[in-house]
């Protein structure tokens, strides 16, 4: 065979399915794969694995250059695999998954499984199909949060511990402000919070300060905000110190949304922010912060 029939995937191909698509802690999944046309004498083996990795952003620069960029990496928090002949036809794997891992969210953690033909110095030819882990409802805070009190009197009321992707989330903003206090407004905002750490990262031994924030010794911490959903619950005007405004919402959740995770180098934070916006002066606001989680159809990604 020439140098070139190495970027050659070959005749063969993969169908993988996998089921249940959607499988809890506990649970069993069993991947299936079908293998049809022609294998050449390349092919070593097939391997059918499963496997849970995490995503995360890392400030990163080359050696003597100043100029810092947000870089995507990724980690195996777990894998298991089984190598079988690779040979015509269908071909099976069951795994259990495993307790006390991370479940799937986007731009954090990511489960897939694989199908794969090992072909000695040339290209595999492979199928992928992702899985969507919930988190386990005995996992989830039940109840209601407490009140939240924030700044100058705004304070948020009555909000679930937890909701699911593509529920309503509803409470009470309050305000009672303890000084007169014009306003040109009072917004709820619902947001995404990804917050990625690393080290051991080549930042150099000097510091290294990007977007107001100062890294040194290799390490690195990046926030990532995305504003899900804002209401105005309330326009312009005066509010009277003491006199008590109680403005009740309801905050559409995303079907997509990815829930709250916590990973090695990923963490993703659900908040509610109440704001009582102000012209030409500080907002003043009140945040509490709510799991997300349940059944989702994102694509967790990086």
């Amino acid at each position: 065979m020439g140098f070139l029939d190495a970027f050659r995937k070959g005749d063969a191909t993969i169908t993988l399915a996998v089921d249940p698509p959607s499988p809890s802690p506990g649970d069993e999944v069993t991947l299936r794969a079908d293998v049809a046309g022609a294998l050449d004498d390349r092919a070593q083996g097939l391997r059918l694995a499963l496997r849970c990795t995490e995503h995360y952003l890392v400030w990163d620069k080359d050696p003597g250059d100043d100029h810092a960029e947000q870089e995507w990496r990724s980690a195996t928090l777990h894998e298991e695999r089984e190598e079988l002949e690779a040979a015509p036809g269908a071909h099976t794997a069951t795994f259990t998954l495993p307790a006390g891992l991370p479940h799937s969210s986007a731009d954090a953690v990511r489960w897939r499984a694989e199908a794969r033909i090992d072909r000695h110095r040339g290209r595999d030819a492979k199928a992928e199909q992702e899985l969507h882990v919930p988190a386990p409802a005995a996992a989830l805070p039940a109840g209601t949060l407490g009140a939240v009190v924030g700044e100058a009197g705004v304070g948020l009321e009555g909000l679930p511990a937890a909701v699911a992707p593509g529920a309503t989330l509803e409470g009470v903003v309050v305000v009672t402000p303890p000084e007169d206090v014009r306003t040109t407004g009072v917004l709820v905002r619902l947001r995404r919070r990804r917050t990625y750490t690393a080290t051991g990262h080549d930042l150099g031994n000097a510091s290294l300060t990007v977007g107001g924030m100062t890294f040194g010794s290799g390490r690195s911490t990046i926030h990532k905000d995305e504003e899900v959903a804002e209401l105005e619950l309330q326009g312009g005007g005066e509010l009277a110190a003491g006199h008590t405004v109680r403005l009740p919402f309801a905050l559409p959740v995303p079907a997509d949304a990815g829930p709250s995770v916590v990973a090695p180098h990923a963490v993703v934070r659900w908040q509610v922010e109440a704001v009582l916006a102000r012209r030409m002066r500080g907002d003043h606001t009140a945040v509490a912060e709510v799991v997300v989680a349940g059944a989702s159809a994102a694509t967790p990604g990086g």
